[in-house]
């Protein structure tokens, strides 16, 4: 404003026009500003994180303001309110890196975070199920909302400065933890061997290991035996033995994995097969004895013909006819006669009978050695 006295009008030099700024917010050109007659002057309004600009005290719902042509002092306050802060979701989850594989361990934190735009969410971190394993369970890599994110590795992320929702699957695959290993397969005779769901093969299977190199979690070897074989135990390839280990019986056979099945590096091991009606089928089949298959006949006469299934009805009748003839023979004579005789009789039905069957058992067991050269 001017200076004037009574005598004199007042001649005006500039009018006050005054920004103040409401909670919440702040004001370009916060204060009394001089703006002279019929001139003009421009404030913006700006809210706090957390509140929105609502209007200026003269209603006005523009931020940025202007007033123009100015001939009174004026103030003009911006008015804020509150909003709720924005907030983001992160689900995590882990699955198996190869199709139908294992996951081996356990998402260790919150795995459903809420986290206000701009922050931080808490770390999450893998955790295998057997840390002795040589073949350990470990995150792969990190997929974001469907799509693989290589700026994170290992098994333990965190999510900072959230600006989205945010869906993170780990995919869990398994990481070779010792000093590289060969592990090698074959085929005897009779039989073939194959690879996971691969084709069966007489061709050796050799899996080779690298400290750091992903390993497969359900990798397995499978013996297939011909048609009239089984498949009876792995040999140690090198000594032509059976293997010693826990797996030695094992079919499918997983080396990979075994960690309790005790770890052995650079196997060899060769699938062996027998007749599925042969020794070491469990029973005592013709052509066989106790000497040429023990773990089947053990020390026992092989159940063959009818001497098996008819030898106690053979002896019984025998037997029975043997005191029938007696009997009605010695029926007549005098009564010592009789006890004598009946005592020299049991006897040599007592003789009589193990003699046929020695001579039974010694006739087949002939018949066997003939056929077994």
């Amino acid at each position: 404003m001017g200076c004037c006295t009574y005598e004199h009008e007042c001649e005006v030099t500039a009018y006050y026009i005054t920004y103040v700024a409401g909670s919440g917010g702040s004001v370009t050109k916060a204060g009394q500003n001089n703006v002279p007659p019929g001139g003009s002057i421009s404030s913006t309004a700006t809210a706090n994180t957390g509140f929105v600009f609502d209007k200026w005290s003269d209603g006005k719902t523009t931020a940025t303001r202007t007033d123009s042509n100015v001939n009174a002092d004026a103030t003009y306050t911006a008015l804020f309110k509150a909003v709720a802060p924005q907030t983001y979701t992160l689900k995590y989850s882990v699955t198996p890196y190869v199709s139908g594989g294992i996951i081996g361990g356990t998402l260790i934190g919150n795995l459903n975070q809420t986290v206000t735009k701009g922050g931080d969410g808490t770390a999450v971190t893998f955790v295998p199920n057997d840390k002795n394993s040589y073949c350990e369970a470990f995150i792969l890599e990190w997929l974001v909302n469907g799509v693989k994110d290589t700026t994170v590795t290992g098994n333990t992320r965190q999510e900072k400065n959230v600006q989205s929702n945010m869906t993170i699957e780990g995919k869990s695959g398994f990481v070779w933890t010792t000093d590289d290993t060969t592990f090698r397969y074959y085929a005897g005779a009779n039989g073939q061997i194959k690879l996971g769901d691969g084709t069966p093969s007489t061709s050796p299977i050799t899996l080779t290991f690298t400290k750091g190199q992903s390993c497969p979690g359900t990798l397995a070897v499978t013996a297939v035996p011909s048609s009239g074989y089984r498949f009876s135990h792995w040999n140690d390839t090198v000594k032509g033995t059976k293997d010693t280990g826990p797996l030695a019986e094992a079919n499918p056979r997983s080396d990979i994995i075994s960690a309790s099945g005790g770890y052995v590096p650079n196997i060899a091991v060769t699938a062996i097969f027998v007749s599925s009606s042969g020794c070491g089928d469990g029973v005592c089949s013709a052509g066989e004895n106790n000497s040429s298959c023990p773990i089947d006949c053990g020390n026992t006469v092989p159940q063959t013909g009818i001497f098996d299934d008819s030898r106690n009805i053979i002896i019984t009748g025998v037997l029975f006819l043997t005191v029938g003839i007696s009997w009605s023979y010695v029926s007549s004579l005098p009564s010592k006669a009789y006890e004598m005789f009946s005592s020299t009789s049991e006897k040599i039905k007592e003789r009589s009978s193990a003699k046929k069957m020695i001579a039974r058992r010694e006739k087949l067991e002939k018949k066997i050695e003939k056929r077994n050269k």
